[in-house]
C-alpha cells in the first residue's frame, strides 16, 4: 500500500462527506485479532446522550481498503436520503 493509495482513499471519503453535512470520520484503526482495518463515520449532530448515534462502519485488509469501503457506504447513505 502506498501513500498515494491512502491519500486517494481519504479524498474519496471527504468527497462523500461533502454531501452529508454534520458527518465526521474517525481515523481508521487496526484490529489485530481480526487482522482488519476498521473505519467509522458518524453524524456528529446527535449530541444528546439519549439520542442514538447514526454511524457507518467499514472494514478492509488495508487502511486504504477500509477507507474506500467507507466512501462507498457513505455515498450509499446519500442516495438513500
Amino acid at each position: 500500500m502506498t501513500d498515494e493509495e491512502i491519500v486517494a482513499a481519504w479524498d474519496a471519503v471527504h468527497e462523500a462527506l461533502d454531501a452529508l453535512p454534520g458527518w465526521d470520520v474517525v481515523r481508521p484503526s487496526y484490529h489485530g485479532e481480526e487482522c482488519l482495518w476498521v473505519a467509522y463515520a458518524h453524524d456528529a449532530r446527535h449530541t444528546r446522550a439519549r439520542q442514538p448515534h447514526t454511524f457507518v462502519a467499514s472494514r478492509g485488509l488495508t487502511e486504504a481498503e477500509a477507507l474506500r469501503e467507507l466512501a462507498v457506504a457513505l455515498r450509499g447513505r446519500v442516495s438513500e436520503a
